[in-house]
C-alpha cells in the first residue's frame, strides 16, 4: 500500500497534463513493443504506483501551456553504474536517470520555476545536444518531451512515469537503485548536490562514508538554507546507520562543524572532493551549479576600491584578484558568454557584488556596509564604506563577579590613575550610543611600565580582548610593527596594546620614533601602505596603549599633552603574593572568561565628563619622573648649570683639553648667546662633560627648549662675524650685563660680540 503523502507528493513532481494522460494496454517483453491509448480524464496516480495501471502524462498543462519537467531518451542499453556516472560526472548533479520498461534510459530535468512550453522545448533540444555532443550517444529525439502542442487544448508527447508496477526506476549517481521514497527526497532536494550524492549510498562496511557524508551535510547547512536534518538523511541511504552509531556521530559532528576555520569559503573549496568521496563520482559542476557557487562568493565578499581587493565577510580578511582566482580556479567560472574566465571578473562583471569606496573600523556604526556623510567621521568623505568593526556580544550582568578584578588594578595601578582607566573603559564603551561621539577616538595614550614583570598588563589587554572583541582589540604588538613602513596593524582595530616598548634614551631617533607614534594619537586619519599596494587613507580611531618594563618606554617631553603616564613601582614579591597566595590571578582569569559583569560595573556606576577625553592626559607623578628620566644624563647636567649660571653659561673661565696633540687653552666667555656647534666643540674638550655622552642635536634641542625667541619669531638669528661668516646663534639671556638688549643688535654688531666675548681656538 503506497502511502497517500507519497502519491500526492508524487503527483506533484510530475505535474503536468490534468485533462487526459496516456495508458499501456499492450507490451512484448521480448520484442519491446507495447500499445497505448489516450484517455482524456484526470490521471488517477494512485493505480499508477500500486501497479493496477501503467500510465504515462506530459509535462504540458494544456490550459496553461506551462512545464515544470523536461526528459531525453537514450535508446541504448547500458550499465547503470555508467550512464548514471557519465550524467552525474559531465552533465550536471541536478539530472535524474531512470530505467525504462525497455531497460534503456530516461534523463529528467525538474525546473525549480514553470516555463512556456516554447522555451521548455528549446531547453529540452538543448539537453538532447548536450548528452550526444559529451557523452557521444544516440538520443531517441522523437521521444523528447515537451514538444510543442500544435493544436487547442493539446499537450504534445507525453512520457510513462516511474515506478509503476516496479519499472522505470530512478538510480543513484553510482548507479543504484532508489526507493519511491529516496526519490522522492532527492527531488526535494536535487539543488544540493552534497545531499543528492549521499541519497543511497551505504552498506559493504561504510560506515564511515556515511559518517563522512553527515559531516559533510552538516558543514553545508551551517552556510546555506537547507532543511535536511542529519537524522532524514541518514533514512535516505541505502543502509542507514543504526540508532546509536548515528546518535555518536551527531554529536561529534555537531561540535566539530562550528569550528570558525570551517567557513564557507573552505566548504565550497572542498565540496567537488567531499562529493567524489561520499558516492566515488566527482560531480560536474555545470552552469548552473556554478551559478549558486558564484551566489554564495558574492554573498560573501565585498569589493574595497580603495585598495581594489575583495574583503572576505566569513574570515574578515582581504584577498586579492590573484588568491580569489587561484582559489576558485577549479570551479571552472564561467563569463556571461559562457566562457571560461577569471573568478576576479566574473565577480567584477556582475552587478550584485557589493562595492565600497574604503573600509573603516568604527564601533558607533552598525558593521557592514555603511553609508558616510560629510562630516560624520573625521577625514572620510562621503560615500559607501565597510565597516569592519564586529560587535563582541557581551551582554552586561550585574550578577557576574567583578570587585576582586577591581581591586587588584586599584592596589596596582593606585585608586587614581585605576579610576582614570576605568573612566576611558567605560566612555569607549558608552561611545558608540553617544552620536556626538561617534568616533570614540580619545586624544591621548596609557603608559604603563615597571620594572617587575607579570604585573597584570598582559591579562588586562587580554580582558580589553574579551570584552571589546577578539577581533577589534590587537594585544601585543611591537612598536617597529606599529611604526614601519607597510604596516596595516592598525586595520580593523578598536585598541592596540604596544608591548614591551624599549627605546634608546636621549637620542635623535629615539626621539623622532616617538614624536612618529604620538602622531598616531591625534591624526584624524592615517595613510597605510599595504604591500604591493598603493597607499590608502583610513580613518584613525583607533587607541593606544603602551606596556613596557623599562624605565623609559618612550621619549616624554616637558611639554607633552598626549601621554597618561603610570608607573607600577610594587615589588616581585608584592606582586606575587597579590597574585598567588591571595588568589587575584584566578579572579582576573575569571573576568576576562567572562567581562559581562565588569561591563555592567563600567556603564552603570563610572562617570565621567566626556571633555577629560578630548583634552590634555591626566597628569600624574609618574608622567613627570619619565620626562625627567628621558632628558638623561646630558639635558639635566646642563639644565642644572643654565639655572645656577655655571660652565658654559658663566664667566670667563681657563680649560686645559688636548687637540691636534698638544697641549691647548680655550678661554671661553658665555655672552648670552650661543652657537650650537661651537658649543659642542667647548664642552667635548670640558673636564665635566668627559664621561656624559651627547650628540650636537643633543645640545641644539636644549637650546631650542630654554632660548627666547628673536623678533623674527625664529629660534635662531643670524650673527655677521667681522670676516664675513656667519653663524646661528640662539638667545639665551636676552638682557646683556650692561642692561642692553641681545634682541636690538644688528647682525653686524651680534657678529662682533661673538667673537670679542668667544673665543674657540681650533
Amino acid at each position: 500500500m503506497i502511502p497517500q503523502i507519497n502519491i500526492e507528493n508524487f503527483d506533484k513532481i510530475f505535474n503536468g497534463a490534468v485533462t487526459r494522460y496516456g495508458k499501456l494496454t499492450y507490451h512484448d517483453k521480448q520484442t519491446g513493443a507495447k500499445d497505448c491509448v489516450e484517455i482524456k480524464e484526470p490521471i488517477p496516480m494512485g493505480l499508477h504506483l500500486e501497479g493496477t495501471s501503467y500510465l504515462g502524462r506530459s509535462p504540458v498543462n494544456e490550459k496553461t501551456k506551462m512545464c515544470e519537467w523536461i526528459g531525453i531518451d537514450i535508446d541504448l542499453y547500458l550499465k547503470a553504474e555508467d550512464i548514471c556516472k557519465n550524467i552525474f560526472e559531465k552533465i550536471g548533479t541536478q539530472y535524474f536517470c531512470f530505467m525504462t520498461l525497455n531497460k534503456k534510459w530516461r534523463v529528467l530535468e525538474f525546473l525549480d520555476t514553470p516555463i512556456h512550453v516554447e522555451e521548455a522545448y528549446k531547453r529540452a533540444k538543448q539537453l538532447q545536444d548536450h548528452v550526444r555532443d559529451t557523452l557521444g550517444i544516440e538520443i531517441d529525439e522523437k521521444a523528447t518531451v515537451p514538444t510543442v502542442p500544435g493544436e487547442e487544448g493539446a499537450c504534445g508527447r507525453w512520457f510513462f512515469l516511474p515506478y509503476g508496477n516496479g519499472h522505470d526506476t530512478c538510480y543513484s549517481p553510482n548507479g543504484s537503485k532508489l526507493t519511491l521514497q529516496q526519490f522522492i527526497f532527492r527531488y526535494k532536494y536535487r539543488n544540493h548536490p552534497i545531499v543528492v550524492s549521499g541519497v543511497g549510498i551505504g552498506g559493504g562496511g561504510a560506515d564511515g562514508s556515511r559518517g563522512n557524508h553527515l559531516y559533510y551535510l552538516q558543514l553545508y547547512k551551517k552556510h546555506f538554507e537547507c532543511d535536511v536534518s542529519l537524522e532524514e538523511m541518514n533514512y535516505q541511504y541505502g543502509v542507514p546507520l543504526d540508532d546509536r552509531k548515528f546518535a555518536s556521530e551527531e554529536k561529534h559532528i555537531l561540535k566539530s562543524v562550528e569550528k570558525d576555520n570551517y567557513n564557507k569559503e573552505y566548504y565550497l573549496n572542498g565540496q567537488p572532493g567531499w562529493i567524489e568521496a561520499t558516492c566515488g563520482i566527482k560531480p560536474c559542476l555545470d552552469a548552473k551549479s556554478f551559478v549558486a557557487i558564484t551566489g554564495a562568493i558574492l554573498d560573501n565578499h565585498i569589493y574595497a576600491q580603495s585598495r581594489k581587493d575583495f574583503f572576505e565577510i566569513d574570515t574578515r580578511q582581504f584577498k586579492d584578484k590573484e588568491q580569489i582566482n587561484d582559489w576558485w580556479r577549479h570551479t571552472k567560472p564561467k563569463d556571461d558568454t559562457g566562457k571560461t574566465a577569471t573568478m576576479s571578473s566574473v565577480l567584477l562583471g556582475n552587478d550584485k557584488l557589493i562595492r565600497v569606496r574604503s573600509y573603516l573600523t568604527h564601533a558607533g556604526l552598525n558593521p557592514g556596509v555603511v553609508k558616510i556623510t560629510k562630516g560624520i567621521v573625521k577625514g572620510m568623505k562621503s560615500g559607501d564604506y565597510l565597516n569592519i568593526y564586529e560587535d563582541p556580544q557581551v551582554e552586561p550582568n550585574k550578577d557576574i563577579p567583578w570587585k576582586r578584578f577591581d581591586e587588584y588594578y586599584s592596589w596596582a595601578l593606585g585608586p587614581d590613575n585605576w579610576m582614570i582607566e576605568k573612566q576611558r573603559l567605560a566612555f569607549q564603551l558608552r561611545a558608540k550610543d553617544e552620536m556626538n561621539y561617534m568616533g570614540i577616538k580619545i586624544q591621548w595614550f596609557s603608559i604603563w611600565h615597571s620594572k617587575v614583570q607579570g604585573v597584570g598588563k598582559g591579562l588586562f589587554a587580554q580582558f580589553c580582548q574579551s570584552m571589546f572583541g577578539y577581533r577589534n582589540v590587537a594585544p601585543n604588538v611591537k612598536f617597529k610593527q606599529m611604526i614601519g613602513t607597510h604596516t596595516t596593524i592598525i586595520e580593523g582595530k578598536q585598541i592596540i596594546f604596544l608591548n614591551e616598548v624599549v627605546l634608546e634614551n636621549n637620542t635623535a631617533k629615539t626621539k623622532a620614533l616617538s614624536n612618529e607614534f604620538k602622531d598616531l594619537i591625534t591624526e584624524p586619519s592615517l595613510w597605510i601602505n599595504p604591500k604591493f599596494k598603493n597607499e590608502i587613507e583610513v580613518p584613525n580611531l583607533c587607541n593606544f596603549y603602551v606596556h613596557s618594563n623599562s624605565d623609559t618606554p618612550l621619549y616624554i617631553e616637558g611639554d607633552d599633552r598626549r601621554a597618561f603616564v603610570v608607573n607600577i613601582k610594587h615589588t616581585k614579591q608584592s606582586v606575587n603574593f597579590m597574585l598567588n597566595d591571595e588568589g587575584y590571578k584566578e579572579d582576573i582569569l575569571k573576568v576576562i572568561a567572562d567581562p559581562s559583569g565588569f561591563k555592567w560595573h563600567l556603564l552603570n556606576e563610572i562617570e565621567y565628563d566626556r571633555k577629560m577625553f578630548f583634552e590634555d592626559a591626566p597628569f600624574t607623578q609618574d608622567k613627570e619622573e619619565l620626562i625627567q628620566s628621558n632628558k638623561g644624563d646630558f639635558i639635566q647636567e646642563m639644565e642644572e648649570r643654565f639655572q645656577n649660571e655655571e660652565f658654559p653659561f658663566g664667566d670667563l673661565q681657563e680649560y686645559k683639553g688636548y687637540g691636534m696633540n698638544k697641549e691647548i687653552h680655550i678661554d671661553y666667555t658665555y655672552n648670552g648667546m650661543c652657537s650650537s656647534l661651537d658649543l659642542k666643540k667647548v664642552l667635548k674638550k670640558a673636564e665635566e662633560f668627559k664621561e656624559i655622552y651627547f650628540q650636537l642635536a643633543d645640545i641644539t634641542n636644549f637650546l631650542k627648549a630654554k632660548n627666547t625667541k628673536w623678533e623674527n619669531g625664529e629660534d635662531t638669528r643670524q650673527a655677521v662675524l667681522p670676516n664675513g661668516r656667519k653663524k646661528r646663534v640662539y638667545n639665551m639671556h636676552p638682557v646683556l650685563p650692561d642692561g642692553t638688549f641681545l634682541i636690538d643688535k644688528t647682525e653686524g654688531e651680534l657678529g662682533e660680540l661673538y667673537v670679542k666675548k668667544v673665543v674657540v681656538p681650533f
